[in-house]
């Protein structure tokens, strides 16, 4: 009996981490947002790969978190493991990080993803966009 249960338990554990066995796409549903860079799908926490996004107290925090919100609703997220907990997702087939990048709305984390979101960050730095605004003391 013993035996059993142990087997049961067992599979129970394999079975939820074979979610993200793989480098395949996982399609999942979207529950909220956390920040600019983290929400839940299928019950677990996604951190995006590649980017850092505004931290809570940031004047831009807010912004980054609904804009994330707003994509993740537009359609069926597809998400694929890159490392440590971290996750590149798409939506429509669009990546979720290189357009919060490209808005300035988080910049390329450059330890993680090498470099692979440097065009869209220098384009909002170009364009002053998000992050990349010379805010006064007036807009804090």
């Amino acid at each position: 009996m013993m035996r059993i249960l142990l087997l049961a338990i067992f599979a129970c554990v394999c079975s939820s981490s074979s979610l993200w066995a793989g480098e395949s796409l996982k399609t999942l549903q979207f529950e909220r947002a956390v920040d600019g860079d983290t929400f839940y799908a299928a019950s677990k926490e996604i951190s995006l790969w590649g980017i850092d996004a505004p931290e809570e107290g940031h004047i831009l925090h807010f912004t980054a978190t609904l804009y994330l919100e707003t994509l993740l609703q537009a359609g069926p997220i597809e998400c694929k493991p890159k490392g440590d907990d971290h996750y590149q997702c798409f939506v429509n087939g669009k990546d979720i990080a290189q357009d919060l990048v490209r808005f300035g709305l988080a910049e390329d984390d450059q330890a993680t993803s090498k470099g692979h979101y440097a065009l869209p960050e220098a384009q909002a730095r170009r364009s002053r966009a998000g992050l990349w605004k010379n805010y006064t003391s007036e807009e804090f």
